[in-house]
Protein backbone atom coordinates (compact mmCIF):
# COMPACT_ATOMS: atom_id res chain seq x y z
CA UNK A 1 0.00 0.00 0.00
CA UNK A 2 1.57 3.49 -1.00
CA UNK A 3 1.58 5.86 2.22
CA UNK A 4 2.17 9.54 1.96
CA UNK A 5 3.61 11.58 4.37
CA UNK A 6 4.26 15.27 4.83
CA UNK A 7 6.40 17.15 6.75
CA UNK A 8 5.86 20.48 7.50
CA UNK A 9 9.03 22.55 8.51
CA UNK A 10 9.93 26.10 8.83
CA UNK A 11 11.35 27.80 6.00
CA UNK A 12 14.39 28.49 7.72
CA UNK A 13 14.39 24.81 8.95
CA UNK A 14 14.41 23.68 5.92
CA UNK A 15 18.01 23.30 4.23
CA UNK A 16 19.29 21.56 7.23
CA UNK A 17 16.54 19.41 7.87
CA UNK A 18 16.86 18.42 3.46
CA UNK A 19 20.27 17.65 4.14
CA UNK A 20 19.82 15.14 7.41
CA UNK A 21 16.48 12.97 5.52
CA UNK A 22 15.74 11.47 2.82
CA UNK A 23 12.60 13.10 0.90
CA UNK A 24 10.47 12.18 -2.30
CA UNK A 25 10.17 15.69 -2.77
CA UNK A 26 11.01 18.97 -1.11
CA UNK A 27 9.23 22.67 -1.37
CA UNK A 28 11.15 25.25 -0.26
CA UNK A 29 10.85 29.45 -0.38
CA UNK A 30 15.09 29.56 0.01
CA UNK A 31 17.56 27.53 -2.31
CA UNK A 32 19.00 24.66 -0.68
CA UNK A 33 22.78 24.80 -1.32
CA UNK A 34 24.30 21.29 -1.96
CA UNK A 35 21.63 19.09 -1.82
CA UNK A 36 22.87 16.07 -3.57
CA UNK A 37 20.30 13.55 -5.88
CA UNK A 38 17.97 15.86 -6.53
CA UNK A 39 16.84 18.00 -9.23
CA UNK A 40 15.55 21.52 -8.60
CA UNK A 41 12.94 23.18 -10.17
CA UNK A 42 11.60 26.65 -9.75
CA UNK A 43 8.12 27.81 -9.28
CA UNK A 44 6.38 30.87 -8.84
CA UNK A 45 2.66 30.84 -6.52
CA UNK A 46 0.67 33.70 -7.70
CA UNK A 47 -0.65 35.82 -4.87
CA UNK A 48 -2.96 38.71 -3.72
CA UNK A 49 -3.34 41.05 -0.86
CA UNK A 50 -6.63 39.64 0.56
CA UNK A 51 -9.11 40.69 2.64
CA UNK A 52 -12.83 39.37 3.81
CA UNK A 53 -15.67 39.35 1.18
CA UNK A 54 -17.88 39.80 4.43
CA UNK A 55 -17.09 44.01 4.70
CA UNK A 56 -15.41 46.38 3.55
CA UNK A 57 -11.68 46.80 4.11
CA UNK A 58 -10.63 50.10 5.37
CA UNK A 59 -7.19 51.42 5.97
CA UNK A 60 -6.94 51.04 9.37
CA UNK A 61 -6.97 47.44 8.90
CA UNK A 62 -3.34 45.56 10.33
CA UNK A 63 -1.47 43.37 7.64
CA UNK A 64 -0.29 39.75 9.16
CA UNK A 65 2.57 38.44 8.87
CA UNK A 66 4.38 34.83 9.11
CA UNK A 67 6.52 35.02 12.41
CA UNK A 68 9.15 33.60 10.03
CA UNK A 69 11.70 36.18 9.25
CA UNK A 70 12.38 34.00 5.93
CA UNK A 71 9.01 33.72 4.93
CA UNK A 72 8.78 35.40 1.67
CA UNK A 73 4.66 36.61 1.68
CA UNK A 74 6.18 38.01 4.96
CA UNK A 75 9.19 40.17 3.10
CA UNK A 76 6.66 41.04 0.22
CA UNK A 77 3.97 42.20 2.59
CA UNK A 78 6.53 44.64 4.44
CA UNK A 79 8.06 46.11 1.93
CA UNK A 80 4.68 47.24 0.51
CA UNK A 81 2.42 48.21 3.85
CA UNK A 82 5.38 48.52 7.34
CA UNK A 83 5.30 52.16 6.29
CA UNK A 84 1.33 52.54 5.99
CA UNK A 85 0.32 49.99 8.26
CA UNK A 86 0.42 48.07 11.62
CA UNK A 87 2.02 44.89 11.31
CA UNK A 88 0.63 42.01 13.46
CA UNK A 89 3.04 38.90 13.37
CA UNK A 90 1.10 35.15 13.51
CA UNK A 91 2.76 32.14 13.81
CA UNK A 92 0.46 30.08 11.75
CA UNK A 93 -0.55 30.49 8.20
CA UNK A 94 -4.22 29.01 9.07
CA UNK A 95 -4.62 31.40 11.75
CA UNK A 96 -3.91 34.09 8.80
CA UNK A 97 -5.97 32.95 6.88
CA UNK A 98 -8.84 32.83 9.35
CA UNK A 99 -8.40 36.25 10.30
CA UNK A 100 -8.60 37.42 7.13
CA UNK A 101 -12.04 35.57 6.99
CA UNK A 102 -12.97 36.96 9.67
CA UNK A 103 -12.42 40.48 8.44
CA UNK A 104 -9.64 41.51 11.28
CA UNK A 105 -6.50 42.83 8.37
CA UNK A 106 -5.41 41.68 5.22
CA UNK A 107 -2.66 39.65 4.17
CA UNK A 108 -1.07 38.13 1.47
CA UNK A 109 -2.17 34.94 0.40
CA UNK A 110 -1.70 32.53 -2.68
CA UNK A 111 -4.39 33.91 -5.23
CA UNK A 112 -6.35 30.11 -5.10
CA UNK A 113 -7.56 31.09 -1.89
CA UNK A 114 -9.74 33.31 -2.92
CA UNK A 115 -12.35 30.27 -3.86
CA UNK A 116 -12.82 30.14 -0.25
CA UNK A 117 -16.20 31.90 0.34
CA UNK A 118 -15.42 35.09 2.86
CA UNK A 119 -12.13 35.82 0.53
CA UNK A 120 -10.96 38.05 -1.93
CA UNK A 121 -8.66 40.00 -3.20
CA UNK A 122 -7.80 43.78 -1.42
CA UNK A 123 -6.10 45.47 -4.85
CA UNK A 124 -5.61 44.49 -8.09
CA UNK A 125 -1.39 44.02 -7.33
CA UNK A 126 -0.54 40.10 -8.27
CA UNK A 127 2.46 39.32 -6.56
CA UNK A 128 4.39 36.05 -7.56
CA UNK A 129 6.08 34.39 -4.43
CA UNK A 130 9.82 32.36 -6.10
CA UNK A 131 9.54 28.64 -4.93
CA UNK A 132 11.84 25.81 -5.04
CA UNK A 133 11.26 22.44 -6.14
CA UNK A 134 13.87 19.72 -5.28
CA UNK A 135 12.74 16.27 -6.29
CA UNK A 136 14.40 12.92 -5.44
CA UNK A 137 16.45 11.65 -8.48
CA UNK A 138 16.07 8.01 -6.51
CA UNK A 139 11.95 7.28 -6.14
CA UNK A 140 12.48 4.19 -6.48
CA UNK A 141 13.18 3.06 -2.55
Amino acid sequence: MDKSEINIQKTSDIPTIAHQEDFDKIFCFQKIENLKHYDETIGHIESVYACSSNIKATEEMPIFVNKDKNCPFRKQSLMKFAHLKSVVEIDSFENIISLVENGKGIALLPKWLNKRANIKPYDQDIVLIPFYQYENQNQSR
